[in-house]
């Protein structure tokens, strides 16, 4: 276990509203500059009104490191597309890139060979599930998904 998923064992989650919008682009401008070094463009669409029942610190966690591994995969440049859907049932937040190869990679090696951990604890911790794909036009996409009932039951 690393210290990134003992932090989140170990320390109270502190459920609150959060704007789904707000964090992604929190995350996505504290990655600008990676992001335009590689020459990597990003797609964000998140409505305004999203918004989750979520511990905010393992959220911003785990959309840093999604971000972080598909930035890690792209260091000829591509696209990140970033994607919030949400319903009375849940909301689907998405990580998707334009990676060559459809496979982790190994994270010390510049990208990753597994989900990093803080994706699949925040994944747990919320009650949620994640699925991993490959794109059709090519890439990988992390689709991390929260029940909303699951979420207002354990506020």
């Amino acid at each position: 276990m690393n210290g990134q998923t003992q932090w989140a064992k170990q320390t109270p989650m502190v459920w609150q509203t959060l704007s789904a919008f707000h964090l992604v682009q929190e995350v996505v401008r504290a990655a600008g500059r990676g992001l335009l070094a590689r020459g990597i463009r990003v797609n964000v669409d998140v409505p305004r009104t999203a918004t989750l029942q979520a511990d905010v610190q393992i959220m911003r966690r785990a959309l840093r490191e999604l971000v972080q591994c598909a930035v890690d995969a792209m260091p000829n440049g591509g696209e990140l597309a970033i994607t919030v859907w949400q319903d009375n049932n849940a909301i689907e937040l998405e990580v998707a890139d334009s990676r060559a190869q459809s496979m982790w990679r190994d994270r010390s090696a510049g990208s990753c060979l597994q989900l990093p951990d803080a994706v699949q604890t925040a994944a747990q911790a919320h009650g949620g599930q994640l699925t991993v794909a490959n794109c059709p036009e090519g890439g990988m996409a992390v689709t991390m998904r929260l029940p909303a009932l699951a979420m207002r039951a354990a506020a």
